[in-house]
């Protein structure tokens, strides 16, 4: 089982890895297409993939501290109600 645990883990971690690095390709396809040469797409590609993580984190401790725990589970089991429904 641990072995399957572990295969599993490493396949994930794989896929994650191959979609974020196909994601920063397209992103710097799109800079380089905006005009701005290779080198400063790579940067830009990269600021703004910290810079989504660093506004979803800001984000998501924003709300936590607007809604009490309460809220917050009531929030999250209407969202997945929602989500169920809508598939």
């Amino acid at each position: 089982r641990r072995v399957l645990a572990a295969s599993l883990g490493f396949a994930a971690g794989v896929m994650v890895y191959v979609s974020l690095v196909e994601i920063h390709y397209k992103s710097e396809e799109g800079y380089i297409k905006a005009g701005f040469d290779e080198n400063h797409a790579c940067i830009y590609s990269t600021l703004s993939f910290f810079g989504g993580i660093l506004f979803m984190k800001v984000s998501v401790v924003h709300i936590c501290a607007l809604f009490s725990a309460h809220h917050m589970h009531q929030l999250t089991s209407m969202i997945l109600h929602l989500l169920q429904n809508n598939h």
